[in-house]
């Protein structure tokens, strides 16, 4: 039956004991109504026999229990025909609009969660792509810090010769060699071979002042070569240290950003298991819209009871106004028969939601490429490396690990 009729049937059977105190005309209502049953059971308004037939019996029912008052079958026909459009082609109506309100519901529910999974996608993305651009930095740092190893170690290596030629020239020695100072005081020229001996002696220290003074000049460059080279390698070193620091501070922030980062994938792959849930709880009240004799959706079904109910009120007419039942009287009312009205089912709009996500995904790109971080306190940073094309396994099952690394712990993925 149509929604309608069970309705109708439950609020029936409570007075179905007045078919007992009717006047005679309800047998002939009754045939009446046997009479369309057994007409429209030929005609393409009855293609559900099943549905034809709870129809026809609600209405029989319905016929069956109306409270004739009059003794006018004209009367008695009319009542029932306005008990059919109180009780019964309102209720379609009703019904129908229901399934119309849940579809749009439906697809508004669904364009919502679309849109929220779009914009946790992009969200999921910019996260991945900091993450990226972060470790990137990271190995760079470990790269600087290759580098002032390197040139630590050579400015220690730079220091050998000239510390060395320092070391060598820090002592000086001399030993000038003078003559004897003799003379003879009988022969009366002491005192000038005193000046000459004086003279030879300020000549000997004279040279060697000069001499001290050029080993001086030779040390003193040597000294500064060494200081230069020692004081070059303390910077290198110093370098050195503040790569590290540099690198430690960037491998914590990075770290911090990567645990944002999965948190947000994972919202996001939340928020697509919505989306797809949405989806297939379209597509199924979409399915049980187009099943033939199907559930309190189906617009079949609907479509075949407000026909029968149609053309079982315009005979009901025809006979008021002189006419018989037969198949000319049903071939008019087929002609005039209204519809009980469009559905939209909102195709386009789900297919809509469907360029964003399909919900047939096995994957999901975030940025196309990821990382693999070394781990230990000083990896080389050759060990970084990066993997494309890259896509991570998705379950979009309600209620599972969108992702492998949701919902526990945070792997270096």
């Amino acid at each position: 039956m149509f929604r309608a009729s069970k309705t109708l049937l439950c609020a029936l059977a409570a007075d179905v004991s007045l078919a007992s105190r009717l006047s005679g005309q309800t047998g002939t209502v009754m045939n009446m109504m046997d009479s369309i049953g057994s007409l429209l059971r030929t005609h393409e308004a009855s293609a559900n026999d099943a549905v034809h037939s709870r129809v026809m019996n609600n209405l029989r029912l319905l016929a069956s229990i109306t409270p004739f008052q009059s003794d006018s079958m004209k009367e008695v026909l009319k009542t029932v025909i306005t008990d059919i459009e109180a009780n019964v082609e309102t209720k379609i109506t009703a019904d129908l609009e229901g399934t119309r309100n849940a579809i749009a519901e439906t697809i508004n529910q669904l364009k919502v969660a679309t849109t929220t999974a779009g914009e946790d996608k992009t969200k999921a993305d910019n996260a991945d792509n900091n993450w990226f651009n972060c470790i990137r930095e990271e190995k760079a740092f470990r790269q600087e810090i290759e580098e002032a190893d390197a040139a630590t170690k050579n400015s220690r290596s730079n220091e050998g010769v000239p510390c060395q030629q320092q070391q060598d020239l820090a002592a000086f020695q001399a030993s000038p060699q003078l003559e004897n100072f003799d003379c003879d005081f009988s022969t009366g020229d002491c005192d000038g071979q005193l000046t000459n001996y004086r003279t030879q002696v300020t000549s000997m220290l004279s040279g060697l002042k000069d001499e001290l003074s050029n080993k001086q000049a030779d040390y003193d460059v040597a000294k500064t070569a060494c200081q230069q080279a020692v004081d070059d390698t303390t910077a290198q070193s110093s370098a050195h240290d503040e790569k590290i620091v540099e690198w430690n501070s960037k491998q914590t922030e990075c770290q911090s950003i990567h645990t944002s980062r999965l948190l947000t994938m994972c919202n996001f792959g939340t928020a697509l298991q919505r989306k797809c849930m949405t989806a297939a709880a379209y597509t199924n009240l979409i399915e049980e819209v187009e099943r033939v004799d199907g559930g309190g959706h189906s617009q079949p079904d609907r479509e075949q009871e407000w026909k029968t109910t149609q053309l079982t009120k315009c005979m009901l007419k025809e006979v008021m106004g002189g006419g018989s039942i037969d198949a000319n009287t049903l071939k008019t009312c087929d002609t005039d028969a209204s519809s009980v009205g469009d559905l939209d089912k909102m195709q386009d709009d789900f297919a809509a939601t469907a360029e964003k996500f399909t919900c047939s995904e096995e994957t999901i790109t975030f940025g196309d490429r990821t990382w693999t971080v070394p781990e230990g306190e000083a990896p080389s940073a050759s060990d970084y490396t990066y993997t494309t094309p890259y896509a991570v396994e998705v379950d979009l099952r309600e209620n599972s690990r969108a992702f492998s690394f949701c919902g526990g712990k945070p792997g270096k993925q």
